[in-house]
């Protein structure tokens, strides 16, 4: 079952922030965040617009 029970519906990514913020624990990283790189995403990553070349560096993970 892969650690899961059938009927499980697992959780969204605001449901996850939510229940660390409920347990008072903190988001540290991601599995393979090195891999996580959003810019390489993008075929040309020099020609974004200017809102998402500004702004995608200072988006937060949640």
């Amino acid at each position: 079952m892969n650690y899961l029970f059938q009927g499980d519906q697992g959780y969204t990514v605001s449901n996850m922030f939510s229940a660390l913020r409920a347990a008072e624990l903190e988001f540290i990283s991601m599995v393979n965040w090195r891999q996580w790189d959003l810019i390489s995403l993008f075929k040309e990553p020099d020609n974004l617009p200017p809102f998402l070349s500004m702004g995608l560096p200072e988006i937060p993970f949640e």
